[in-house]
């Protein structure tokens, strides 16, 4: 059989792959990584009680607002990255925007604080373990999400390596806030983002090896 011929046959019965298809995989990954990453936390920390009530409720809302929105520029990222023709894309500008809220909120905060409580406000009581913790809970959503990215044959390895690092980061941030008693978000500013940007870094390490097909 001649070249042409035999490309010809092989090409015959491909059928494209529709993006949702695409989405609806890495997605569920996620949730399997998620739920995971969630009874780790449960299994370990807990979830912190008294979270109905209005002092805990609103910085609760704060800390996964900010997560949660990473974690979808993250992941709308990662969609593009994770195909063959996908290109990368500029997060900055968007990450910016999320930060520069938080950076607000954190700034109408200290200013209801004197000098002596700014330490507090950054340090907390947990600032030694708090990026490392959402680092340790994003490993099961990396693991996940990296698996069914590398099923759509990225091509751009070390940057999906980070899409998937900081989607997986930002959502165990999420997830730890569950369990986090700390309600400033000059706190939350600076470790939840050290922990998220700790694993986007795995990740882009992790990436040509991990992502590889």
């Amino acid at each position: 059989m001649k070249n042409p011929t035999l490309i010809a046959s092989l090409c015959a019965d491909l059928a494209p792959v529709r993006r949702a298809h695409v989405e609806r995989q890495i997605a569920i990954a996620g949730l399997i990584g998620g739920g995971a990453s969630l009874a780790a936390l449960i299994a370990t920390l807990g979830i912190q009680s008294g979270l109905s009530t209005t002092a805990n409720m609103i910085p609760l809302a704060i800390k996964s607002t900010f997560a949660i929105s990473l974690a979808a520029v993250g992941f709308a990222a990662l969609l593009k990255l994770a195909r063959p023709d996908g290109r990368p894309t500029d997060l900055l500008p968007k990450v910016a925007a999320i930060f520069a809220l938080l950076a607000s909120i954190a700034l109408v905060q200290s200013g209801h604080v004197n000098n002596a409580g700014d330490a507090k406000l950054l340090l907390g009581a947990s600032w030694q373990s708090c990026s490392l913790r959402i680092a340790a809970l994003s490993v099961p959503m990396t693991a996940m999400i990296g698996w069914a990215v590398r099923r759509q044959a990225p091509v751009h390895l070390r940057r999906a390596g980070a899409a998937v690092g900081m989607t997986a980061g930002a959502s165990a941030a999420g997830i730890y806030a569950l369990a986090c008693t700390e309600n400033s978000s000059t706190f939350v500013l600076v470790w939840y983002s050290a922990g998220i940007a700790l694993s986007t870094a795995i990740g882009a390490l992790l990436g040509p090896r991990l992502l590889r097909w």
